[in-house]
């Protein structure tokens, strides 16, 4: 790992795992990360992975999304695609 300035990514780290494990082992990674001078973006499904000094942000899921709003207009002629709300 690097030990200076730099940007860790991880995407759903411990899915596969025990949910009780996963959240243990989440944390563990996140308290050990805030000792570098590096930027984290840690994606997880896990919640309750609160340390002092972190900034959350939440991603609104799919679940309320009116996709009919979200429709897509395709200009074969032209073959350009843009996107408006319906």
């Amino acid at each position: 790992m690097k030990l200076q300035d730099g940007f860790i990514a991880l995407d759903e780290f411990a899915r596969g795992t025990n949910p009780i494990e996963g959240k243990l082992l989440l944390k563990a990674v996140c308290t050990y990360l805030k000792k570098f001078n590096s930027i984290s973006l840690i994606s997880t499904h896990y919640d309750e992975i609160l340390l002092e000094d972190v900034d959350y942000y939440q991603v609104v899921g799919l679940k309320n999304i009116n996709f009919n709003n979200l429709k897509m207009q395709i200009d074969l002629k032209n073959s350009q695609s843009t996107s408006k709300k319906v």
